[in-house]
């Protein structure tokens, strides 16, 4: 049963340092992240990332979700489209979880996510939806410091679906360029629609709607404005279908339904992810005396949409006495539809004493690593004794947050901590959900035509920038004038200080050089201020154009680029207006400081710099001076920390773990470039041409890893770094101090395994068809595998995408998903699969519903041609493939030794061969990741592939590159991180670039390899494809977050020569027993 009031047993009371014995009380008592606790999630937080997410509270909801999403990607799965509906109390967290939804779809590039709230308040349900489709796809993709939105990620898509011939990637460098009149501009944009559709892919896509997403290619706001509301089922002026190409609008009744499944298809069509639409109930609409049919009608449109669109998927999240009055209303196929076939998922709100803790601790290790001071494992919930959180147990998240709150404020108020005991209950602050329901009707209704003119433009910024000073708790206000396109900016400290910036809006066209001008003109106003310059669109970005060279130069002298997408330009319209009217309000206040409307839109914050003036997350990865950084950390309080490691430089630790040394600047001060090693479980890709140093600069943060403890599996293709696995780990002799220290800890403290699967002379592993305890996982991770098990198999026996192979395909991953649930934690043999399918199990007949079992027999034959010719590769031969076992874990640990695993390639054949027992690696790592999650998100494990490419390679589907691709997206929840190297970058698939957050880039020479590498590089500040090729050995850039730090690479004490074929059995052999 909830608790209603903050209760705390007697012992519980902690004593109370003062802020300066203990300094997380200072930050504590400080109004720092004022917002720390805030109890409801509201709309404008569904588009950024939580950091405070705890993935186990509702994990079976989200695994619901999940398998829903892996179901929609499997092709030929389903026939149409499915539903997921939650029903739960209020503060059960559905908001939450569109959010997570969302947030976990985008990031590792699954799907298309539109997040609306339930309305009651419109007749037309479909236009309501696709207005806020358009809205979502105009937003940030991902909240990863990608620019690009939704829309334009589209538009890329398609620009890159023709790009494999010269005349067309001409005519887009033309289109991009930006120097074309209008009816030139019409002409590149009908051919280049022309050959997109001839692409078997587009074929049925219908063709109006490529040309108007191919229009944003352009980058004229102009245009982007009228691409909008064409998406929209607007009207066109005659002026508007001018600047289309005559264009002809699609307006009657059905139209947004249309619109939205042409978007799905397209979606479907060039990434073959589904489009997900998030539909989350705010208002209770019991009270309406048109509930029923009000209900009725959103269930039907949306219904009707996962008909009409295989590739759709519908979330309702609802309050669950709503659905249970008004589900009787429903038709009985689309209550059917709605539930699923899982059935309404119900959300549990009261929490346990566990989760509790990680959700209050979550939130303090966010404020105190932002406050530069350390956070205790030791002490999680630190001003929270741990009876205090245990006594909130089977409260809700909601109920939770708040009495932390309140407690907070308290101590805020007093400067310090004070008692638990006796706290008196907060009154509840006034419920903002009607305020809230009224802005969702404003802002998703109708949309307002954002005015081209840029005079206009800028009054409508003046006002949002001013409108900001009330929804901050920081006491900073912001003044805000307009003369003309111009907007002089005071930022008005507590401290009386002023910060001065100098706006301007540009949206001139690059052609003649009028942009240019623009720019010109606000740099030299802006004189010694800030200069900050705002557009409708993408500023240019070809970096041989003088545009974007004069662009490069003002940043670098510290001016800021802000493009305002369209859904922000309305939101800022409708503000004025909705704060007149609801002002009076008693909730208002309350509403604004927390949903902060303004405040809340990405343009805002980076215009006026909203992350620096609230405290915001801890920097990213820098070089830092030695001078800034000693100084900074003496000034730290007692609990922060300064590492001096035995690796040399000086290192800030934020929290409890000691950064990684990259290497240092190649400026003349050779200042440290160090990295969190947790931020490695986004992953790092090295890449260079042979000789550049890119395998010693990973191996030097492989032994850096070691030496904490930090288990590796290196998978080796050419036998350079077998060395390590020579008497005394092959290291390198002629290491300096720092080098040669490392070196003797390395052999102290870890042991070497080198194992050779497919030569018996040696340490083999083995596979077979399918890896073990395939069956032991969740439903939709098992079908999954069985997915990619049928396919590496399929791969050696050469299928391909016709239509017979693939449901040849379809029947053996059916195969191996029933037999792998037979012995749900042993491997699935060839020999069983053959006897399994040859005999037309009865399961199996079943599982593969109207396929012809004829197939059955060519099938078995395959699978028997292949056991006589690869039988040795499937055979049991050796030590069975464990990942605990690679990585020297319990009950295979041994004491005071850290695993390095050595898996040499070398014997097992050509290409094909090696991408499928690749593929089985693959896997198994995925499967040990699902067994092993890292709850704080910290590092477990390393795994490094040395020449990458051949595992996800640009062009083609090997066996091993779908188990890659979702080792990369997976990885990160236990903690694994994967090192990919290549000596072959225009090879290798930069799709990944998503879900690979560290790049060290070497020399590059190539011209190809640089064009393919180019959107790797297409949010840093300044280009460096040009510096490059001019690169010497050990010199890398360090490519993360939109910055580029320039760097010699750590060297690692490996002695890297290859080593010869014939001596890497006897090397394996001499490490059997050793570990």
């Amino acid at each position: 049963m909830g608790r209603t009031a903050m209760s705390t047993p007697p012992h519980a009371a902690r004593p109370e340092p003062s802020p300066g014995s203990d300094p997380r009380v200072a930050a504590f008592c400080s109004r720092a992240h004022p917002g720390l606790f805030y109890s409801v999630a509201q709309a404008a937080d569904v588009w950024k990332r939580d950091p405070f997410d705890v993935e186990s509270i509702h994990g079976n909801v989200r695994a619901a979700f999940l398998g829903m999403v892996d179901r929609a990607t499997t092709p030929g799965h389903l026939p149409t489209g499915r539903m997921l509906l939650l029903l739960g109390d209020s503060g059960s967290g559905k908001t939450h979880l569109m959010r997570a939804f969302r947030n976990s779809v985008h990031a590792a590039r699954r799907g298309y996510c539109a997040y609306m709230q339930m309305t009651a308040f419109t007749d037309q349900y479909g236009r309501y939806v696709l207005n806020n489709l358009i809205q979502s796809l105009d937003k940030p993709y991902a909240d990863d410091g990608g620019k690009a939105t939704g829309l334009m990620r589209l538009s890329a898509g398609l620009a890159d679906a023709v790009a494999a011939d010269e005349p067309s990637r001409v005519m887009l460098d033309r289109i991009r360029d930006d120097d074309l009149d209008q009816d030139a501009l019409d002409g590149i944009i009908h051919e280049l629609t022309d050959r997109i559709i001839l692409d078997d892919r587009f074929s049925r896509i219908d063709d109006d709607a490529i040309r108007a997403i191919l229009y944003l290619q352009h980058g004229d706001p102009r245009i982007k404005a009228r691409v909008l509301k064409y998406l929209r089922c607007e009207d066109l002026t005659a002026h508007d279908r001018r600047l289309l190409g005559e264009i002809v609008p699609r307006t009657y009744p059905d139209a947004p339904h249309w619109m939205i499944q042409r978007l799905g298809e397209m979606i479907w069509a060039l990434e073959q992810v589904p489009l997900i639409l998030c539909v989350d109930q705010l208002e209770d609409m019991l009270n309406l005396d048109d509930a029923p049919l009000l209900f009725r009608r959103a269930l039907s449109t949306l219904c009707d949409l996962v008909s009409r669109l295989p590739s759709c998927l519908v979330v309702i999240s609802c309050l669950r006495d709503y659905y249970d009055q008004l589900k009787q209303h429903l038709a009985k196929p689309t209550q059917t539809r709605v539930q699923g076939s899982p059935g309404p998922i119900d959300l549990k709100a009261p929490r346990e004493a566990g989760e509790i803790a990680q959700v209050v601790g979550s939130r303090l290790r966010f404020l105190y690593e932002s406050e530069g001071v350390a956070w205790s494992p030791a002490d999680p919930t630190f001003p929270f004794p741990a009876e205090f959180v245990a006594g909130l147990a089977g409260l809700s998240t909601r109920d939770v947050l708040e009495k932390c709150h309140h407690y907070r404020e308290r101590c805020v108020a007093e400067g310090n901590l004070v008692p638990f005991e006796g706290a008196p209950v907060e009154p509840r602050e006034p419920d903002p959900t009607e305020i809230e329901q009224a802005w969702n009707e404003l802002t998703s209704g109708s949309p307002r035509e954002v005015p081209s003119r840029e005079a206009t433009l800028a009054e409508i910024l003046a006002g949002a920038i001013r409108g900001c000073s009330g929804e901050l708790t920081t006491g900073h206000d912001f003044h805000a004038e307009v003369s003309d396109r111009f907007i002089p900016v005071e930022i008005h400290a507590p401290d009386d200080s002023v910060e001065r910036l100098y706006a301007g809006v540009c949206n001139k066209s690059a052609k003649g050089g009028a942009l240019g001008r623009q720019i010109e003109e606000v740099a030299k106003l802006a004189s010694e201020q800030t200069a900050v310059l705002v557009r409708s669109t993408a500023f240019p970005s070809n970096p041989r154009a003088q545009i974007t060279q004069q662009l490069g130069k003002l940043t670098d002298r510290g001016a800021r680029l802000v493009v305002v997408e369209d859904s922000d330009w309305r939101t800022m319209m409708a503000y004025p207006e909705f704060a007149a009217r609801h002002a009076g309000h008693p909730a208002f206040a309350t509403w604004r400081t927390r949903s902060r409307p303004l405040s809340s839109l990405e343009s805002l914050r980076r215009i006026l710099d909203l992350d620096r003036i609230e405290g915001g997350a801890p920097a990213p990865v820098e070089a830092r001076p030695r001078e800034e950084a000693a100084s900074k950390a003496n000034g730290r309080a007692a609990g922060g920390a300064e590492a001096s490691t035995e690796l040399g430089g000086v290192a800030i630790v934020a929290g409890t773990r000691t950064p990684l040394l990259l290497g240092r600047t190649n400026s003349r001060r050779e200042e440290p470039v160090t990295l969190d090693p947790d931020l490695l479980t986004r992953h790092a890709a090295f890449l260079g041409t042979p000789g550049s140093g890119k395998t010693t600069a990973a191996l030097a943060v492989v032994e850096q890893l070691l030496l904490r403890g930090i288990p590796a599996i290196l998978v080796d293709r050419k036998g350079d770094l077998c060395a390590y696995a020579r008497p005394g780990m092959g290291l390198r002799d002629d290491l300096d101090d720092v080098l040669g220290e490392r070196a003797g800890q390395l052999r102290a403290r870890v042991e070497v395994a080198l194992y050779t699967p497919r030569k018996a002379s040696g340490r083999p592993l083995s596979i077979a068809a399918a890896p073990a305890g395939l069956g032991s996982l969740p439903d939709d991770e098992r079908t999954q595998g069985a997915k990619y098990a049928a396919a590496a198999l399929g791969g050696m026996m050469n299928y391909r995408s016709g239509k017979a192979d693939q449901a040849n395909l379809a029947i053996l991953g059916q195969a191996i998903e029933i037999l792998c649930q037979e012995d749900r934690e042993g491997p699935v043999s060839i020999k069983d699969l053959i006897a399994f399918i040859a005999d037309r199990d009865r399961a199996l007949v079943d599982a593969v519903g109207r396929l012809d079992t004829r197939r059955f027999d060519k099938l078995a034959e395959d699978l028997q041609t292949l056991h006589l010719t690869q039988g040795d590769l499937l055979a049991a031969q050796g030590e069975p493939l464990d990942v605990d076992a690679l990585l020297g874990r319990a009950p295979r640990a041994t004491p005071g030794k850290t695993r390095l695993s050595i898996v040499s390639t070398k014997f097992l054949g050509n290409n094909q061969d090696i991408q499928f027992w690749v593929a089985q690696l693959l896997m198994e790592l995925a499967r040990w990741a699902s067994r092993h999650p890292a709850p704080d998100g910290s590092l477990q494990a390393v795994a490094m592939f040395d020449e990458a490419d051949l595992y996800l390679p640009a062009v083609g589907k090997p066996a091993s590159k779908e188990p890659m691709e979702n080792l990369i997206r997976r990885a990160r929840s236990a903690g694994l991180g994967l090192f990919l190297a290549t000596q072959n970058p225009g090879d290798f698939d930069y799709r990944c670039r998503e879900n690979v957050q560290t790049w060290l880039v070497g020399q590059i020479r190539e011209a190809n390899s640089l064009t393919k590498m180019r959107p790797l590089f297409a949010d840093n500040r300044v280009d460096i494809a040009d510096v490059l090729p001019g690169q010497k050995t050990g010199e890398f850039h360090l490519v993360r977050e939109g910055q580029s730090i320039p760097l010699r690479a750590d060297r690692s004490a490996a002695d890297t020569r290859q080593v010869p074929e014939d001596e890497i059995p006897l090397l394996a052999r001499l490490t059997i027993g050793m570990d």
